[in-house]
């Protein structure tokens, strides 16, 4: 089953897209989600240029990563053009 597409606000004010899957088991103070194929939002770039991969494509080519829900503020669902566009970039 593939994992829902949402939008990370973290505590930082940054602003994410990613499928966000919840880790079972995981110990207090440990990652207890997993962002797949993650991208920053800049809502003040046009919608074709306003997704780059996170944390970019020369720091790493994972595209899996651990986060502690504690770091996310809010997660909401993308609006369907946003959405689109996420596929686009990741290659979906």
């Amino acid at each position: 089953m593939d994992e829902p597409v949402k939008v990370l606000i973290l505590k930082d004010g940054t602003i994410l897209l990613a499928k966000v899957k919840e880790v079972e088991g995981y110990e207090i103070g440990e990652p207890d989600c997993v962002m797949i194929d993650p991208v920053v939002y800049n809502p003040d770039a046009e919608l074709e240029k306003c997704l780059t991969r996170f944390p970019g494509t020369r720091v790493t080519s994972d595209t899996q990563m651990a986060i502690l829900s504690d770091n996310i503020l809010t997660m909401v669902t993308p609006e369907n053009t946003l959405h689109a566009e996420y596929l686009v970039i990741i290659g979906d």
